[in-house]
């Protein structure tokens, strides 16, 4: 009797006789080994829905992709310890031999992946977010590479993902000062272009496991996060430095309560005056035992929150037009 795979090991699928099943990339696996190319880490179902290809397809397809001798994708070992591990839609990323296929076509990327490879947890909710965003987006999504091409085709200089900050605070103990540059969860903006003309430029904070607020700015908190953004926007950085007009900070996060806090702290810091450029919405995390994340197209129609100000659409086009 032949014995049943593991959804976990990469041992081969066997055919009729008895013989490993050997995949050569399609066209199909090249659209899969390119999403994979831009999110570090996808779940199944994020896959079939960016693809439209058959469930049944797509489930058979990456099994036979992940496994020996094939091996053009991994499923990432972390997975398997978190809660429901044997329910969920498996996780996969691009491997070594995917992105050979991907070079050896002229598809690779060197763009660093959305998605952080050792923060597991964290690097889900970026990819999860930024790839259902692109799923509802009707509109054309603005990446890195073509915002970093205008800069120094127009400013003739090198463009960087981070900006350099000077923040201060005033805490019981005395006032505090930090330096640093910023550089938020999605690799620096991106943005999506209406077919009005208009576009709107989004940074991306996933806010899995900081601190809301914190006694100092050594540590990371979204305390820390705030201020940098705030002091960003306060000198119109983000045009300065990345030559766009306008910037919404998104901020992702686990539950209402957490929202809550951290509109509570917008608004102390900004003396009632809350933040138009900072919004808020609840994604289900990893760690969740009861909820697990599904392709959300809906986090680009649906409302997110902001502090002081009414919900943000992102659907709704602008009034910058976007350059030239």
């Amino acid at each position: 009797m032949k014995k049943r795979n593991s959804r976990w090991d990469d041992e081969p699928r066997l055919d009729k006789s008895g013989q490993p099943i050997v995949v050569y990339p399609c066209a199909t696996d090249i659209v899969i080994f390119r999403l994979l190319n831009r999110y570090r880490y996808l779940p199944l179902d994020f896959i079939q829905a960016h693809t439209g290809l058959s469930y049944s397809y797509v489930k058979t397809r990456l099994d036979l992709l992940a496994r020996k001798p094939n091996k053009f994708l991994n499923r990432p070992e972390k997975q398997r310890a978190q809660p429901n591990a044997n329910y969920r839609f498996l996780i996969y990323e691009l491997a070594f031999k995917g992105e050979t296929v991907l070079k050896d076509a002229m598809l690779y990327s060197k763009e660093p992946r959305l998605g952080d490879e050792h923060m597991f947890a964290h690097s889900l909710m970026v990819s999860e977010t930024i790839s259902s965003l692109e799923m509802g987006n009707t509109g054309k999504m603005i990446w890195w590479p073509e915002i970093a091409g205008r800069i120094v085709a127009n400013q003739q200089q090198v463009a960087h993902r981070s900006i350099p900050v000077h923040i201060e605070h005033q805490f019981d103990n005395g006032k505090k000062t930090a330096d640093f540059d910023y550089y938020n969860d999605s690799n620096g903006p991106f943005g999506i272009k209406y077919p009005d003309g208009t576009a709107r430029f989004l940074s991306l904070e996933a806010e899995h496991t900081n601190q809301v607020d914190c006694s100092n700015l050594t540590k990371t908190s979204f305390l820390k996060k705030f201020l940098a953004i705030k002091y960003i926007m306060d000198h119109k950085l983000h045009t300065k430095h990345w030559g766009i007009p306008n910037l919404i900070t998104l901020v992702v996060t686990s539950s209402q309560a957490r929202i809550d806090t951290m509109k509570e702290l917008i608004m102390r810091e900004t003396k009632g005056k809350g933040a138009a450029y900072v919004a808020f919405a609840i994604i289900p995390v990893l760690e969740d035992p009861f909820k697990a994340a599904k392709p959300m197209p809906e986090l680009f129609t649906q409302g997110w929150q902001r502090a002081g100000y009414p919900d943000l659409f992102l659907n709704s086009p602008t009034a910058s037009k976007a350059a030239a």
